[in-house]
């Protein structure tokens, strides 16, 4: 790969957003990594998010966040004439299916952590979410 080629690749990267960028061009490979604490940068799914994102404190509403567990897009149903998973007020049980976050054409369900009560639902139905985002608050 050619200097001028790789130098367009960490450009690429650090002004466009992206993360992580792998090339392969024949036997040749690089990868591009944003710097970590760049706003850029978004944690590994593996990782847990952030305590901050965790808790939104408000005095409407008490209760744990249910973090999104990646980047997509969030539904609350199970398809467009169904009903949604979970309404607020309605008691779920650990592992429950609360909505869904389709990635990469890939429907990836987010589950309920513990045995509680869906107090509120803080994302858009069809909106995008990111790792990290508040999907739901569990009381």
């Amino acid at each position: 790969m050619e200097l001028d080629r790789i130098k367009a690749y960490v450009d690429l990267v650090r002004g466009g957003g992206i993360a992580e960028l792998e090339i392969t061009e024949g036997d040749k490979k690089i990868r591009v990594l944003a710097e970590a604490g760049t706003a850029l940068c978004a944690p590994k799914p593996s990782e847990p998010p952030p305590a901050a994102s965790l808790q939104i404190a408000t005095n409407e509403v008490e209760g744990e966040i249910v973090p999104a567990p990646m980047l997509g897009i969030f539904f609350r149903r199970p398809g467009p004439e169904e009903a949604p998973f979970v309404e607020p007020g309605a008691s779920v049980v650990s592992g429950q299916v609360l909505g869904i976050i389709e990635a990469m054409k890939t429907l990836n369900h987010v589950t309920a952590p513990y045995d509680g009560v869906v107090a509120a639902i803080l994302a858009e139905d069809g909106g995008s979410v990111e790792y990290g985002s508040p999907l739901f608050r569990l009381s």
